[in-house]
Formats: C-alpha cells, sequence, structure tokens
C-alpha cells in the first residue's frame, strides 16, 4: 500500500483527487493539508510515503516546502503538481529534491503512474520532458529563472501581484532598503527594464493563464 499526502490549499481539489483515486486499491490517502505551514507544524506526525505538494502555495510556496521536507523528513518523496508546462518549472523543482512533477491538467493514469514510480524507484519524469531537457541541456544557456534564489523569486511573485515594497517588507521581515536591491537584483538577472517587463515575464514564465 502507497501512503499519499495531499498539500493543496483548493479543497475542491484535495476532495476531487480523493474521490478519483477511492477505487485505487494500493494507494491509501493518510492525510491533507491547505499550506506549507500546516505541513511543517504538522511533520513529526505524518506518515506518508508519496506527497503531493501544489506548487504556488499561500505563505511558502512548494519549492520552499521541498527544501523544509529535504532537511526534516528526506525519505518524504514529493511530486510537484503545477498550472506550469514541465518546460516552466520542473528543472527547479527536480533540483530542489523533487521526486517528481506533474501539471494539474495531467490525466489520473498519469499521476497514479507517478505515484507508483516514485515509490518504488525514487523518480519520476514524463518521457515528453525527459527528451525536452535531453535537448535544453546539450543545446540551451541555464534559464534567467533558474538565477534567482526561492526568497527573490517570491518577492517576483509579489510585486507581480501588485504588493508594494512597504507591504513585502512586512511579509518577508526584510527592510524596505533590502527589498528594493532584491528587486533591482531580480530586474537586473532577468533583463527586464520596467514593472510592464516583469508582468509580462511572470505570465509567461511562472504564472500561466
Amino acid at each position: 500500500m502507497i501512503n499519499v499526502f495531499l498539500v493543496d490549499d483548493h479543497e475542491i481539489v484535495r476532495e476531487g483527487f480523493k474521490k478519483l483515486v477511492k477505487e485505487i486499491n494500493d494507494i491509501n490517502i493518510t492525510g491533507e493539508a491547505k499550506s506549507s505551514e500546516e505541513v511543517l507544524q504538522r511533520l513529526d506526525s505524518i506518515a506518508c510515503d508519496v506527497m503531493l505538494v501544489d506548487l504556488y502555495l499561500p505563505g511558502k510556496n512548494g519549492y520552499q516546502l521541498l527544501v523544509d521536507l529535504q532537511k526534516l523528513r528526506p525519505e518524504i518523496k514529493a511530486i510537484i503538481m503545477s498550472i506550469n508546462p514541465e518546460q516552466k518549472s520542473a528543472l527547479r523543482a527536480y533540483k530542489l529534491g523533487a521526486a517528481g512533477y506533474l501539471c494539474k491538467d495531467s490525466a489520473i493514469s498519469e499521476i497514479i503512474s507517478a505515484i507508483r514510480k516514485t515509490y518504488t524507484n525514487g523518480r519520476y519524469i514524463s518521457p515528453e520532458y525527459a527528451e525536452a531537457l535531453a535537448f535544453k541541456t546539450i543545446f540551451s544557456e541555464p534559464d534567467d529563472l533558474q538565477k534567482l534564489s526561492d526568497l527573490e523569486t517570491n518577492i517576483l511573485i509579489m510585486l507581480y501581484k501588485g504588493m508594494d515594497i512597504k507591504d513585502i517588507s512586512v511579509k518577508t521581515k526584510l527592510s524596505v532598503v533590502s527589498v528594493f536591491t532584491y528587486r533591482k537584483k531580480i530586474f537586473e538577472n532577468l533583463k527586464l527594464n520596467s514593472n510592464l517587463d516583469m508582468i509580462h515575464y511572470v505570465k509567461e514564465n511562472i504564472i500561466m493563464g
């Protein structure tokens, strides 16, 4: 039996997945959480083999939870679930310790296959992404987004959402000056010249649609 834990801030997503796997004999949903913070608070008591983690969680995102899991419960195999296609976010997830990466519109059969594969072999990469990654590794320069730390990625998303520097300062517990410095560094690394450039970049590379 494969014990699976769900982490998604949308109850309808969690309930929908539980209904879909209800008849799968070798998969058992042992629990659920709506945020990274909730996972970390309960981590000592969570019993699971595989954890399905939404990438865009409120507060700490899925990337940051991956880092915490690697430190605190490395035996848990985490599969990131995202609205982003693999080419946009998967490489970063794998580098941070993800055992798999799936788009949220993946067929239930692929999700089940990924859970089984990570449980038995430790890592799931779709055939399509494996091929794309091979070509990218051989022929492409590193993605600019990979230059950003988790904190910088979070600040970028907060800027995209229209938060002002003071609000970001409170949220990240950084000084206003530090947030300004991070903003400047982010714009330089991503070669952005304006807030409009930043909005277009986030839409195209991080938040699809």
